[in-house]
């Protein structure tokens, strides 16, 4: 356990993280993927093996996000999407044996189907992107996280199927 316990502390160190938000974008995002696959949004990939169909989601229930977004009550909503689109996560790029970072463009086709693909490269990042390459970007990290959960947040208020399946197995 020594060496998670490590990873854990490195990683706190990377993102600023004095309340814990990487764990509670990792175990948001893992339910979520959970409750897609139960509620009508899974799909095979090559091997067969089940996966959460992320843009089915963000198909058919773009029109409510975009009613949602329209309607400028929820303005942590509106700085959450604001900001998702116009400072996208960065690749990570591998050019003459070094890794490095590529800023990412202003994303224009403002969707939902867009803005989880934002969060899906939110969570690589995280736990397959080798952040420490951008250890100087520690607020920008947490805002990353922070507004991922924002959206992933919405998504369970918009559609009651996921919401009940997200919570089902934990008691409420």
């Amino acid at each position: 356990m020594t060496h998670i316990q490590q990873f854990k502390n490195s990683l706190i160190h990377q993102i600023g993280d004095g309340e814990n938000i990487a764990f509670d974008f990792f175990i948001t995002f893992s339910r979520m993927e959970f409750a897609l696959k139960h509620t009508n949004y899974a799909k095979a990939d090559v091997r067969r093996n089940a996966i959460a169909d992320w843009d089915k989601f963000a198909n058919e229930n773009d029109e409510e996000f975009q009613i949602r977004l329209a309607n400028k009550e929820d303005k942590t909503l509106i700085i959450a999407t604001d900001y998702l689109f116009n400072t996208p996560p960065k690749r990570l790029k591998f050019v003459e044996n070094h890794l490095s970072w590529e800023k990412r463009d202003v994303i224009k086709n403002k969707t939902l189907k867009e803005l989880l693909l934002i969060i899906r490269g939110i969570r690589n990042n995280l736990f397959h992107g080798s952040k420490r390459l951008a250890i100087a970007e520690q607020s920008r990290n947490r805002n990353l996280l922070n507004y991922g959960l924002i959206i992933l947040n919405e998504c369970l208020k918009i559609n009651q199927d996921l919401r009940q399946k997200f919570l089902e197995e934990i008691g409420q």
